[in-house]
């Protein structure tokens, strides 16, 4: 068994990253939201860190996702559920 680190945290930077990007297309795509894009990749610490880990050793996901059992599977769903409420947020806010 291999576990899902590095899965969690590619998950975790997938939502973090959409939850970013729904906020700030949301109302059209004008440049600003590209300067917006590189000053949260280079200047948010949490950000980086997260995008750091989602990275890191990103290769042994394929053998994660092969390895996956029951539970793994259920911790997978529960993290993407914890980012549901946030993903409609960010869908609703204006």
């Amino acid at each position: 068994m291999t576990g899902i680190k590095e899965t969690t945290e590619a998950l975790v930077a997938f939502n973090e990253i959409t939850i970013f990007l729904i906020t700030r297309f949301k109302d059209g795509v004008d440049f600003s939201d590209f300067t917006a894009i590189w000053d949260k990749i280079t200047e948010d610490e949490e950000f980086k860190t997260i995008l750091g880990k989602a990275y890191d050793n990103i290769g042994k996901i394929p053998e994660e996702v092969a390895d996956i059992d029951f539970k793994e599977g259920v911790d997978l769903g529960s993290i993407q559920l914890k980012y549901l409420p946030k993903i409609l947020q960010a869908l609703k806010s204006k």
